[in-house]
Parts: structure tokens; C-alpha cells; sequence
């Protein structure tokens, strides 16, 4: 299995904490593909040290200032109705990095059979083999919320109508065949054009996946656990999702991570 992860400077500590996560608990054999913007050599160095690690290097000229808005003028902090406090703009390197996904996975999936997508916030707390067992037989494995919110009650972000159906891309997994390869040729040529857009990566996969034929199937909790609720973070799922502010105030979740960060 390969791993594929994108990451800047700013999140090389999580880079680490996920790869050395995967090192201690994954079983199964894999390698790791991870898209490094604008990181130190230094922080690379460290990063390939954890071995089965291949890092694309981009340095890519980028700004790191939080100037953009979404087309329609909203706000991180107006999406998902978060503290005024909570940064509210998005940097050009922000949204180069998270919206880079696509061209790696496609890239990643012509020379490889199967290829598991991660944000670099999340841990992985068990073997990965059960997730490739499970999930090999279909196209696409990704968790999909119709009628609802990316995070439970939080905000709803209408970006995907009618339905509000957002497809979450913080994990996802991808059998190579010519459907799939064709499927991410089509999202990395929709989203360099809109590079900058926050929410491209959502409205691309919603608008393209219907063209597509592919066999489709929901990934289970257990592998992409998002803190909502204080059951939350559950002790028998295999990932753990830091996403927004919980990689960062969440005590389980920073509990968790001290286990695997690297200085």
C-alpha cells in the first residue's frame, strides 16, 4: 500500500507524528509519498529518517499570508461558524498544499495498485490491513455526509448542492484501474485551474463523480474518527483526525500525538 500525504513547514510536526505513527502500528508493508511545499531541507532530512518515506520536493513561490476568502466571500471562520479568534483567511500556501492532493494521488496511482490518502493530522493507532482487506475491492472508499455538516453540528457549508452532500477528503482510499486514474486525471486538471479556491477539492469531486461510473463506498468511522462529541476519539478506532483546532487544544487528541511527535 502506498500512503500519500501533502504537508508545508508548518505542519512538518504533524508530518512526523503521522509517519512515525504508521511506522510503530502499521503491520502491513507500505510506503510513504509525501508532497513537502516550501519545507526545509532540514525538516525533509527529518522526515526521511523515519524511513519508507519518498518526499516530492516543491518550492513552489507561494505566499503564506492569510489574505483569501472563498469565491463567495466567505471565511473559514463563517464556513464552519468558529471563534473570531480562529484564523478566519487562508494562505495561497494553505490552499496550494491541500488542494495539491489530487495530482499526487493521480501521479501516485499510475504506478501503483492501491493508494490510501491522509491529512498529516491524523494518527494512525492500529494495523492498516484491516482498512485494505475491507476496502480493496472498490473503486473509491471515502466517508460521505448528505444533508449535514463536514463536523456534526457545526455550520452547514452549502458548496455541494442539492443536497449539501460533502464528500470528507481528509481520508481516502483508491484501487488504480483506468476508471480511477481517469477519474483523478479529470479532478488535478479541474482544481489547477482553481488552485487557490479553499473548497475546489469538494465542488470537483461532487460535480466529477457521477461521470465517472465508479463503484463507491462509504469508509466507516473507524477510520476517520473527528472529534465532535466527547465519546469521540474512541479507543478502537485505527484513525484519529485532528482536524481544525483539535490538533491543537484537544487533550486526546495531544495525548495521543505526544506518542509519536519527533523534535
Amino acid at each position: 500500500m502506498v500512503i500519500c500525504c501533502t504537508t508545508n513547514e508548518k505542519y512538518v510536526k504533524f508530518t512526523l507524528a503521522l509517519i512515525n505513527s504508521i511506522r510503530k502500528n502499521c503491520k502491513i508493508k507500505y510506503k510513504v509519498e509525501c508532497l513537502c511545499v516550501n519545507v526545509s531541507k532540514e525538516s525533509v532530512k527529518k522526515i526521511k529518517n523515519l524511513g519508507n518515506v519518498n518526499c516530492i520536493i516543491d518550492n513552489t513561490l507561494l505566499s503564506k499570508k492569510r489574505t483569501l476568502t472563498t469565491p463567495d466571500n466567505s471565511t473559514l471562520t463563517s464556513i464552519f461558524n468558529r471563534d473570531k479568534d480562529y484564523g478566519c483567511l487562508v494562505s495561497e500556501e494553505a490552499c496550494y498544499c491541500s488542494n495539491k492532493r489530487f495530482d499526487l494521488v493521480y501521479n501516485t496511482l499510475l504506478k501503483n495498485d492501491y493508494v490510501l490518502f491522509l491529512d498529516v493530522d491524523a494518527i494512525i493507532r492500529k494495523d492498516l490491513n484491516e482498512l485494505f482487506l475491507r476496502y480493496k475491492n472498490f473503486d473509491i472508499t471515502i466517508k460521505k455526509n448528505i444533508n449535514s455538516t463536514i463536523y456534526g453540528t457545526r455550520k452547514v457549508l452549502k458548496i455541494s448542492e442539492p443536497n449539501n452532500i460533502i464528500y470528507q477528503q481528509g481520508v481516502f482510499f483508491v484501487k488504480s484501474n483506468t476508471k480511477t486514474i481517469n477519474f483523478y486525471n479529470s479532478l488535478k486538471r479541474i482544481v489547477e485551474k482553481d488552485i487557490f479556491n479553499w473548497n475546489i477539492d469538494q465542488i470537483a469531486f461532487y460535480n466529477e463523480i457521477e461521470k465517472h461510473n465508479l463503484n463507491l463506498y462509504q469508509l466507516d468511522t473507524t477510520f476517520k474518527d473527528v472529534y465532535n462529541r466527547p465519546d469521540d476519539f474512541k479507543d478502537t478506532s485505527h484513525i484519529w483526525s485532528g482536524a481544525w483546532k483539535e490538533k491543537y487544544s484537544n487533550e486526546k487528541y495531544l495525548t495521543e500525538f505526544s506518542k509519536y511527535a519527533i523534535e
